[in-house]
């Protein structure tokens, strides 16, 4: 069995030399070995040459993702007041550390047991749940642009409210879990001949014989294609509007403010003090400006209150602030998605040329297959970046825990 598995190891190693540090290309003619090779032995063996980069890839996301959902769900639960923006966050984290925790763990246990995977409820379970997050995600991003497109672009015209943000995320949520349902029906443990091998077979979770040339899963494939493409298009437009009216909001306020000094110095010096609630928090966005001629007329009025002008200026900042924000969340998430769209799009129009470039690419195709995995782990990033109040909010809970920790330390000696 060693000498057997020795010479499996010394040919990939061979072919691995030939193209690359990224991957082998198949052996010309499959090694005839004697049956008492291992099937284990030889799955480790290919593991070794092809995957560990894809595993060290997910484990790396899984951490970043796990830490910086966490502090997500937690800053945000735990000290900012109820808001859409709270809420949208929430369940996007919700989703994200769920995929973080549970999807790319199972990613990597069925790379690393891709010959020998014969759990059939485990197979069906988390390649739903692997389509659950990556549609949940995509769908609650398409409402927060409608939501951030009415309140900047329509704010005179009926806004979303808390409760019906809440709605609005619960039914995107129980959507995207229907939809994967038949993910669960149409994979399973199946047959696989072993590559470079005779007459050696193991089993992988994938999708099943019997459905691979139906209607329902290519419809399915379409539909699911159709419906990112369509989220992608509506993100896109929105926040093109959105992105020119706080452009143009900028200007004007920019010219009103450079034509009177001394009230700028006045509404600079207040900025602090206004608009807080009874913790110290900012309100989120009560205070969003709704520039109307009417208003224009009064901001440039040396009569208007300074703390009203202090509090518009507040509450269009924070909007400003959370539209960008989530205009950076979702561009981070849908480039993650997109190298993984265009290379499934490639294998279900020309197979041969996806093989194609699987061959070239080895291990790194692998991780451009899972490239989607990186918008679960880009939103907590892009909130610690844009918004300077969860990096406050962070750092503040740090220093909470760092005094409880030296408290208690004390008391026990």
């Amino acid at each position: 069995m060693a000498t057997a598995s020795g010479l499996l190891s010394s040919r990939l190693t061979e072919e691995r030399n030939r193209t690359g540090v990224f991957g082998f290309t198949l052996l010309d003619k499959p090694l005839n070995v004697s049956s008492s090779v291992s099937l284990s032995d030889v799955e480790f063996d290919l593991f070794i040459q092809n995957d560990v980069p894809v595993v060290i890839y997910l484990a790396v996301l899984c951490v970043i993702g796990v830490v910086g959902n966490a502090h997500a769900v937690t800053v945000y639960s735990c000290r900012y007041k109820p808001s859409n923006h709270r809420t949208f966050v929430l369940w996007l984290a919700s989703v994200d550390l769920t995929a973080s925790l549970l999807c790319m763990p199972f990613e990597s246990f069925d790379i690393r047991y891709n010959l020998t995977f014969s759990i059939v409820p485990l197979c069906k379970l988390f390649k739903a749940l692997n389509y659950f997050v990556s549609t949940c995600s995509g769908f609650l991003l398409g409402v927060i642009a409608v939501e951030r497109y009415r309140k900047i672009c329509v704010p005179l015209g009926t806004q979303l409210t808390l409760r019906a943000a809440q709605c609005a995320c619960l039914v995107a949520t129980l959507v995207a879990m229907g939809l994967s349902i038949i993910s669960g029906v149409v994979y399973g443990v199946v047959s696989k001949q072993v590559p470079s091998y005779l007459n050696l077979t193991g089993t992988e979770c994938t999708v099943m014989e019997k459905y691979k040339e139906t209607s329902l899963f290519k419809g399915y494939s379409v539909f699911l294609l159709f419906i990112s493409t369509v989220v992608f298009i509506l993100c896109i437009f929105t926040y093109s509007f959105v992105g020119r009216i706080l452009y143009n909001q900028m200007l004007f306020r920019s010219k009103s403010h450079s034509a009177s000094a001394s009230n700028r110095k006045s509404s600079t010096g207040n900025e602090k003090s206004v608009d807080m609630d009874s913790s110290g928090h900012q309100d989120e966005e009560s205070s969003f400006a709704r520039v109307t001629s009417k208003e224009m007329t009064s901001i440039k009025s040396p009569k208007e209150n300074t703390k009203q002008k202090s509090k518009r200026k507040r509450g269009l900042d924070r909007s400003k602030q959370i539209a960008f924000m989530f205009l950076v969340a979702t561009a981070a998430s849908y480039v993650g998605y997109l190298p993984n769209m265009v290379l499934m799009i490639i294998k279900g129009i020309r197979g041969d040329t996806y093989d194609a470039i699987d061959e070239r690419l080895g291990a790194f195709n692998a991780i451009l297959v899972r490239s989607y995995f990186l918008s679960n782990v880009a939103n907590p990033i892009v909130y610690c970046f844009v918004d300077e109040r969860f990096r406050r909010e962070c750092k503040l809970l740090y220093q909470k825990l760092y005094y409880y920790i030296r408290k208690n330390t004390r008391c026990r000696r």
